[in-house]
C-alpha cells in the first residue's frame, strides 16, 4: 500500500488533466472564433479596396491593351482582390453600372461612360436568381448549430463591397466603347 502523501499526488495529477481539458476546449473555441471573424473583416476590407481601385481606374476612361473598358475595370478589381475573385467565377461577382447624376437612373448603351455620369463598381451584387454572383464565405469553426442541426458551412456569410464616383472627361473627348 502506498503512503497517503503519494496517493494524494496521483489524485492531483488526474484532476490537473481534467481541469486542463475543461479550460482548453473553450479557449480553442474562442481562439478559432476570433480568427474566423478576423478573416471575414480582412476579406471585407480587401473587397472595399478592390472596388475603390476599380472605380479609380474607371473614371480615367482607360483600357488595358485590347480589352474593353468594362473588361479592364473587372481585371483591375480582380488584381486587387488578393486572389479571392480569381478566375471566370470571380469575374461574375463584379458588376459595373453607370447612372445619370441628375435622375439617378441607370444608363446603358453608347455614352453611358460620358463625363459627369456616375460609375459604380460592386463586388458580390447578388442580383442573379441562382446567386452565382454572390461571394459567400463559409465559417471555419461554426460554434453554434443552426436550427435543424446544420453547421455554419451550410449558411455562409455573403460579403459585399461597393464604390462609386463621377466619370472624368476622356482624353481627346472621345469616349471608349463599352
Amino acid at each position: 500500500m502506498l503512503p497517503p502523501r503519494i496517493r494524494q499526488n496521483n489524485q492531483r495529477r488526474g484532476s490537473a488533466a481534467v481541469e486542463a481539458a475543461l479550460v482548453m476546449l473553450p479557449f480553442f473555441a474562442l481562439l478559432y472564433a476570433i480568427i474566423d471573424y478576423s478573416v471575414v473583416f480582412f476579406i471585407q476590407g480587401t473587397f472595399k479596396h478592390a472596388a475603390r481601385e476599380g472605380v479609380r481606374f474607371a473614371i480615367t476612361q482607360r483600357g488595358l491593351g485590347t480589352m474593353t473598358p468594362s473588361q479592364s475595370i473587372k481585371k483591375v478589381v480582380q488584381d486587387h482582390s488578393m486572389g479571392f475573385l480569381s478566375g471566370t467565377s470571380g469575374l461574375e461577382k463584379i458588376s459595373i453600372k453607370f447612372y445619370n447624376p441628375t435622375t439617378h437612373a441607370q444608363v446603358s448603351g453608347p455614352g453611358m461612360n460620358a463625363a459627369g455620369n456616375i460609375v459604380e463598381v460592386t463586388i458580390s451584387p447578388c442580383e442573379k436568381a441562382d446567386g452565382s454572383d454572390c461571394f459567400r464565405w463559409g465559417w471555419m469553426a461554426p460554434l453554434q448549430a443552426e436550427p435543424g442541426g446544420n453547421s455554419g458551412r451550410s449558411n455562409p456569410m455573403v460579403i459585399r463591397a461597393r464604390s462609386s464616383d463621377l466619370m472624368e472627361a476622356p482624353r481627346g473627348g472621345i469616349l471608349p466603347v463599352f
